[in-house]
Order: structure tokens, then C-alpha cells, then sequence
């Protein structure tokens, strides 16, 4: 009985092991780094991440997702140092997949310490692309389009990212948001790299110049740390 217990225990681990980790990204929703993919977190699931950003003012991004069914998810996030904010976001996945695609609708509004309030809507389609023949190495391809609107400007605007599962533990992420809004902003483009500890706790690093919705003049480094349960 004890051992059937230890290789239930063993199967469950490795199982939670296996699968992506949920990963909010810098916007309050699960996603790559900071755009969304189509995934939730689950039902009564919760994930909770911090990440430290290495602009010329170091700021800091507090944020977490709560699954309220597998399909729905509702997050929020802060900033805190330059350029502050705070604000909320739900994603909703809906239970159809063309094309081989996950689809997810979703939404976030945030109000910055200086005033701007911004809002945004997004549709994201997420698919795993197997390497045939490599055991363990999967790709997840991501494309979508958001609506956003910064004070009286507004834009849509389509991206794309990819996530590479190296195995159970490691993943490589990278995502471009194209600069086809009205606002004054930039591409935005960030790479990273995420690494499973344990089942719970998950930490990230990378290069980023994302800055709340919009793509900033100058990239940062970043590093930080998620808890999942």
C-alpha cells in the first residue's frame, strides 16, 4: 500500500512536471512574457508572479490569475517605480479550436500613477506544433490581435509568439506586438527563458521593452519568480 501510495505521489509530480506551468504575464493574464496566450489557469487554480525590471528607474511587477472555471480566468497586476499602475484583466477561452488552435477572448484596463488610464481587448489563438521524433521538445505557437486605447488614442494591433518546451522544466519564449497604433510607442519585443523548480514555483529572465500595453524606446533586463497551485 505504501508503495502504491509513493509511485501515485511519484505520478502526480511528475505529471505537473510535464505540462507548461500557467505563467501570468507582465499584464495580469497567463500568457508568454508580456502578451497572452490562450491558456487558463483552471478551475480553482491560482498562479502569482514577480518580476524585476531594469529600466533606467527599476520598477517592479506584481500580478496573479484565479481560475474560476477551466476556461475562465480573472488577474490583475501593479507596477511599482516609474511610470506606476494597477489594474484588472479576464480571459475566457472558448470551447472551439479551428484550425488546431485554442482560441481565448479577453480583456484589461489599467490606470497609471500619472494620470493615463489604458484599456485593451484580444483575441489569441494558441497551438502545440510537435518536433516528430524528439521526445520532450514541443512548440506552441501563438498569434492574435489586441484593441487598445491609451486616453483619447487607440489601435489595433497583431503579434505573434512562440514557446519552446525543452523538456519538463525549460522553455524558451520570445514575442513581437507590431507598432500599427496611433499612439507614440514602438514594437514591442521581448525574449525569455522560464525554468520549472518545482511543481509550485517557476522563475523567468529575459529582455524586454514592454511597458504596461505599449513597446518602450529602450529594452530592459528583467528576472523573476511565480508560484502556482
Amino acid at each position: 500500500m505504501k508503495r502504491l501510495w509513493s509511485l501515485g505521489m511519484m505520478a502526480a509530480v511528475l505529471a505537473a512536471m510535464s505540462a507548461a506551468p500557467a505563467y501570468v504575464n507582465l499584464n495580469g493574464a497567463t500568457g508568454i512574457i508580456s502578451l497572452p496566450n490562450a491558456n487558463t489557469v483552471g478551475a480553482n487554480n491560482f498562479s502569482a508572479a514577480a518580476d524585476v525590471l531594469f529600466f533606467d528607474s527599476t520598477r517592479v511587477v506584481g500580478r496573479a490569475a484565479y481560475g474560476i472555471t477551466n476556461h475562465l480566468e480573472v488577474g490583475g497586476a501593479i507596477s511599482a517605480g516609474s511610470d506606476s499602475y494597477y489594474g484588472l484583466a479576464a480571459k475566457y477561452q472558448v470551447p472551439l479550436t479551428p484550425l488546431g488552435f485554442n482560441w481565448a477572448v479577453g480583456g484589461s484596463a489599467f490606470h497609471a500613477t500619472n494620470g493615463n488610464n489604458s484599456e485593451q481587448l484580444y483575441v489569441a489563438g494558441t497551438r502545440p506544433f510537435p518536433f516528430s521524433g524528439t521526445t520532450g521538445v514541443t512548440f506552441y505557437g501563438t498569434l492574435g490581435a489586441n484593441l487598445t486605447w491609451l486616453d483619447s488614442d487607440a489601435g489595433l494591433r497583431p503579434f505573434l509568439g512562440g514557446q519552446l518546451l525543452l523538456g519538463p522544466r525549460t522553455q524558451i519564449d520570445g514575442e513581437v506586438q507590431f507598432d500599427t497604433g496611433s499612439f507614440d510607442e514602438r514594437t514591442t519585443l521581448s525574449l525569455g527563458a522560464r525554468q520549472v523548480f518545482s511543481p509550485v514555483f517557476s522563475g523567468q529572465i529575459g529582455l524586454t521593452n514592454s511597458v504596461g500595453f505599449l513597446g518602450s524606446g529602450e529594452h530592459s533586463a528583467f528576472v523573476g519568480l511565480s508560484f502556482s497551485q
